[in-house]
């Protein structure tokens, strides 16, 4: 409950007056405000560490903040190993109006890959080629609408191509039609 004695003096409630005898609010104020200048920094600091339970999904030496991921766990509550990295890497380029598509498959790296389906596509008679998705150890597909192109990458050419429909619609696209799918390991074309 607040109470006020004479004008000028003091508006604490009387719980904190107890505390800080002889304190104004004036007083009481500054002092929240240098306890908050000194927490605040610490709560709003970027995260440095991840907490136990979860790993650095961002690579190191990434500049800024680093994301956090739970670390996977099977049924049984027992840590999952990592994901190998990928050594199957594919791309799609294709020009602007996804006349021109081409795609690699099967590259030990994401730059050869993307090299190499721009070259592809450049061959093919595409003008301004662009690679519209990378991706190892997966598929990757392409999707054109009205409104522009759109691409998607995952496990399966299903999940692939399911994830390039949805951004597609999601960025208003009408008429979304799958325009390329491929795989980066060939072998496991799923």
């Amino acid at each position: 409950m607040l109470h006020k004695d004479e004008p000028g003096s003091r508006w604490l409630p009387a719980a904190v007056d107890g505390l800080w005898p002889g304190r104004t609010r004036t007083g009481t104020l500054a002092c929240v405000a240098l306890l908050g200048a000194l927490l605040l920094p610490g709560l709003l600091r970027a995260r440095d560490a991840c907490s136990p339970g979860e790993y650095q999904a961002t690579p190191p030496n990434t500049p800024g903040p680093i994301a956090c991921a739970p670390i996977p766990l099977d049924g049984n509550g027992r840590v999952l190993g990592p994901p190998p990295r990928a050594n199957h890497w594919g791309a799609i380029a294709s020009d602007s109006s996804a006349v021109h598509v081409a795609a690699s498959v099967d590259l030990p790296s994401k730059p050869e890959a993307e090299r190499a389906a721009l070259a592809s596509c450049r061959d093919g008679g595409g003008t301004n080629c662009s690679v519209a998705i990378a991706y190892g150890n997966g598929c990757g597909a392409l999707v054109a609408s009205e409104r522009g192109l759109a691409s998607g990458a995952d496990v399966t050419r299903d999940f692939a191509k399911q994830g390039a429909l949805h951004r597609c619609r999601s960025s208003g696209g009408l008429q979304c039609r799958v325009v390329h799918v491929a795989c980066s390991d060939p072998s496991s074309n799923h």
